[in-house]
């Protein structure tokens, strides 16, 4: 079972995906990350900025602490939210360079 990429609309309706900051590669449901205390949280959604210079938010859930959930800014957990436009934009030049 294939788990869904987390996506949301920024504040222009414009659809972004919450990504690995290092990587790029999308973040899906169910995803365990860990936080910058090191304690393992699985993703369990968010929402992409809801206006300029905003980073947004992200939801998860504690694997341990009985299934705490909390809401963070992205960069705690390694993470930010990029345009669909700009992911593709930055794939299509990774291919490029790596070609």
């Amino acid at each position: 079972m294939s788990s869904k990429v987390i996506k949301s609309k920024d504040y222009a309706n414009e659809e972004m995906t919450l990504v690995d900051e290092a990587t790029f590669t999308p973040i899906k449901e169910g995803d365990t990350r860990t936080l910058r205390d090191g304690e393992l949280h699985k993703v369990t959604g968010g929402r992409a900025p809801h206006k300029p210079g905003s980073t947004g938010k992200v939801w998860t859930t504690a694997i341990s602490n009985d299934g705490w959930t909390g809401e963070y800014y992205p960069g705690v957990i390694g993470a930010r939210w990029m345009h669909d436009s700009t992911l593709a934009a930055h794939k299509s030049a990774t291919r490029k360079v790596r070609a």
